[in-house]
């Protein structure tokens, strides 16, 4: 798979089925990965969803991978570009109307957790890594804002303001990472309390009377 060594995509699999079988969350795979690889949150959570996308359309290259079904996501949640200008949009919109960048994505994904941590991890990617594509979204501001609205935003942008609002995003992101760490956690003890007392229950029936 091109932009990840072999290994380096075993190795990701073989995380990726460790946090299935142990009912634990696909985000803290990428999370332990991207710190140990050196790479970015989102490009190796983007790039595991890509290689599932494509294995699963051939089926060599699905064996040979090692995959197993429970890996396949529920959806795939890749960004188009359209996507990814409009996100970076929005959040310009809102800092030249005087919102943090938290407030925005809060406000794009409606308070649902899993979806503002979509949209964090995204524009945290897209501004480090495509200036580019932040060029073409300040000429939209710019056409429809002026280029005021576009001086305004970059100031912003440098300002140890938004280090700060950059800083508590960070701790939005943690909580979030942990929170469902959490609930998967607990669904696994429950789990593991009801296989126990199916087991107990079992062991009752079928014991001798007499």
């Amino acid at each position: 798979m091109k932009g990840f060594s072999e290994s380096e995509v075993k190795l990701l699999i073989e995380k990726a089925k460790y946090a299935k079988q142990n009912s634990a969350p696909l985000v803290s795979v990428f999370e332990s990965f991207a710190k140990e690889s050196g790479r970015a949150f989102g490009s190796v959570r983007n790039y595991y969803y890509k290689m599932v996308k494509t294995a699963s359309k051939k089926e060599s290259l699905y064996q040979k991978l090692g995959l197993s079904e429970n890996l396949k996501p529920a959806f795939i949640v890749e960004f188009t570009k359209a996507e990814e200008r409009a996100l970076l949009y929005s959040v310009f919109k809102g800092i030249y109307n005087g919102k943090s960048v938290r407030k925005v994505i809060l406000e794009l994904s409606g308070g649902r957790e899993k979806l503002a941590l979509r949209y964090q991890n995204k524009y945290r990617n897209l501004i480090k890594n495509n200036s580019p594509m932040i060029d073409e979204v300040f000429l939209l501001i710019e056409r429809d804002f002026g280029k005021i609205a576009v001086s305004k935003i970059k100031r912003k942008l440098k300002s140890t303001d938004y280090e700060r609002l950059e800083k508590q995003i960070n701790v939005m992101l943690d909580n979030i990472v942990k929170k469902i760490s959490l609930e998967n956690e607990i669904i696994k003890k429950r789990a593991e309390l009801l296989e126990r007392e199916n087991r107990e229950l079992k062991t009752k029936l079928i014991r001798p009377i007499g």
